[in-house]
């Protein structure tokens, strides 16, 4: 069965339409966070792997390799059509149904047509598609599933339907030798001299030491060189995923979702920056990975961009070896030297003032919480979207939530006219450090939005959407669903805090 053409694109969108959809689903529904979760990784990884599929079909070079996989990856496009369309349905129906009831419903029919629920057959696909891109690259015999077309209960109208069946298969792919040597050479890739850092302990395998908070790599990165042309749009952020282990059947307690996972779901509105110059750059080029071990806390940038010739290049770094330089809508990454001054690594350009925040909050938050400690003073985040034409503080004090003290700042940005609150540790190793972030920009022009309650408390009448967390675990006090309170440590802070909301209300607007 030959793929048609673009089918397997057409999929991949598919895939992530629904990982989008189970994303809003996931927040109505109780008790199943982290398998929802693990299945939306699952549907990103299913993307990832049938685009690299398609452009290894279209491949000049790989083009006549793909003809080895073609029939088996077509036997799959049908089972993997009809579960992606009966998630969609099971969607639209917790509309009108109670959202647990929706999903119970799919499971068990999913479970009693052939034993494998969604998040089974997820996992099957996943790792079928997984085989036939080893194979493609060589890694891997041929494997050949031609024969199980003709198995009793595979060849219905819906093609492979038995999605069970993928087991024995894989278990055969797995146990497949190494394919020998091609009789022409490959040219060993030119590489500049770099120093050698440590790359994630290959993420291409799936280890069950490193949780990837974005969509699963290609094959293993190679040792990072420094990408100093590289830039990076808001779309080419991928929204944050949390993958779990190499069992696709197990699924971990909720701690071990990392709390990025709901950062770049787009709750946040987009507001685009006024007068910034923004460097040329292709959204599909380029994809930016966060890494997260759960054991320590270590996290790695991974980021992967086209050549020249169209090679994909990789470039990996621990992002406690990184400090973030904002320049307008830009952040830079950039290493530390010796004398003090800094040499680039990467800089991504952002469309939106959110997004440019959300990143910098979730690189600087999860840099502070890996265990191994930052080499050098130099590398330290000191509130560094402050800058020239950036933001500037209306308002700085201390709140208190129980024992814990924390700094709370009010920020208007120039380029483009968004305030949000923030929220850091007020001192410690932790200091500046974001904890949550608020955009408030909606409120602006309502001075009542902020009321001082007395005893130094201000309640915010409403925070849509809600504060993004920094920190697993923690959750601003608040009183209701939307209702937000500011317990300040001195009830003069407060007081400042009403006046300086109030003074922001009356600047003119769009952009105060």
């Amino acid at each position: 069965m030959a793929t048609r053409p673009r089918v397997l694109v057409r999929l991949a969108y598919s895939a992530e339409d629904v990982a989008t959809r189970l994303r809003n689903f996931r927040n109505g529904l109780t008790g199943q966070d982290a398998r929802i979760t693990s299945s939306i990784s699952k549907l990103f990884a299913i993307s990832s792997l049938l685009q690299q599929l398609d452009e290894a079909q279209n491949d000049r070079d790989q083009g006549p390799s793909f003809y080895r996989i073609r029939d088996d990856v077509g036997i799959i496009i049908p089972s993997l059509e009809r579960t992606l369309q009966d998630s969609l349905e099971m969607v639209a129906r917790s509309q009108t149904r109670p959202p647990e009831v929706a999903w119970d419903d799919m499971e068990f029919r999913m479970s009693q047509e052939e034993g494998l629920g969604f998040h089974e057959r997820l996992a099957l696909y996943h790792d079928f598609l997984r085989a036939q891109s080893s194979i493609l690259a060589g890694i891997q015999a041929p494997l050949s599933l031609l024969d199980m077309r003709h198995t009793p209960g595979l060849s219905k109208h819906h093609g492979f339907e038995k999605v069970s069946s993928l087991i024995p298969a894989l278990a055969k792919a797995s146990s497949l030798t190494v394919l020998a040597a091609p009789s022409t050479p490959r040219v060993p890739a030119i590489r500049a001299p770099a120093r050698p850092v440590r790359t994630p302990s290959s993420p291409s395998e799936y280890s069950d030491q490193w949780d990837y908070s974005v969509r699963p790599p290609p094959l293993a990165p190679e040792v990072p060189i420094s990408p100093t042309f590289t830039s990076i749009s808001s779309q080419s952020l991928d929204s944050s995923q949390t993958s779990y282990s190499s069992d696709p059947y197990y699924y971990p307690p909720t701690v071990a979702i990392h709390w990025s996972s709901g950062i770049f779901e787009g709750r946040h509105s987009e507001t685009p920056f006024r007068d910034a110059y923004q460097l040329p750059f292709d959204g599909t080029q380029l994809r930016v990975r966060l890494y997260w071990r759960p054991m320590d806390s270590r996290a790695r940038i991974l980021i992967m961009t086209k050549g020249r010739y169209g090679e994909d290049l990789c470039y990996c770094m621990p992002i406690v070896n990184l400090k973030v330089i904002r320049n307008l809508s830009s952040l830079q990454l950039c290493r530390a030297r010796r004398d003090g001054t800094y040499d680039m690594w990467a800089r991504l350009n952002f469309d939106t003032y959110e997004r440019m925040v959300l990143f910098y909050s979730t690189f600087v938050a999860m840099k502070h919480q890996d265990r191994r400690e930052i080499p050098h003073e130099n590398l330290l985040d000191h509130l560094e979207l402050r800058c020239d034409g950036g933001e500037y503080e209306i308002f700085g004090g201390a709140i208190k939530h129980g024992e814990l003290r924390h700094a709370l700042r009010l920020f208007k940005d120039r380029s483009s006219g968004v305030v949000r609150l923030e929220a850091s540790a007020l001192r410690g190793p932790m200091r500046d450090v974001p904890l949550w972030t608020a955009f408030v920009t909606r409120y602006v022009g309502d001075p009542d939005w902020a009321l001082y309650e007395g005893g130094g408390l201000v309640s915010l009448a409403a925070v849509r959407p809600r504060p993004y967390v920094f920190l697993s675990g923690y959750e601003p006090p608040h009183r209701g669903r939307d209702e937000y309170l500011l317990d300040f440590a001195m009830s003069d802070d407060a007081r400042q805090f009403v006046e300086s909301w109030t003074g922001l209300c009356r600047q003119p607007s769009p952009y105060r």
